[in-house]
């Protein structure tokens, strides 16, 4: 799936999920280790973290208040982080 794709399977997702990416083409939601790492399988095939599901949810409910929709909270996301 590409990073829009999992945006909109984020109401599913588990809390303690983080979302790993390829932006735009390719993106994945893993679960964490108990000591609060993504598994570095994950990350040696190119994939980087991007946001953890509980961070995405109030990205996306502040996105909603302003109207700013999923594709504009994504895009605002990707500009402050420098993606």
């Amino acid at each position: 799936m590409n990073v829009e794709q999992a945006i909109n399977t984020i109401a599913v997702q588990s809390s303690e999920a983080v979302l790993l990416a390829i932006p735009p083409r390719e993106a994945k939601f893993v679960l964490l280790t108990s000591d609060c790492r993504v598994l570095q399988e994950g990350l040696e095939v190119g994939y980087k973290y991007l946001l953890g599901v509980d961070d995405m949810q109030h990205l996306l409910q502040a996105a909603a208040r302003k109207r700013m929709g999923k594709k504009g909270s994504c895009r605002a996301y990707y500009s402050l982080c420098g993606h």
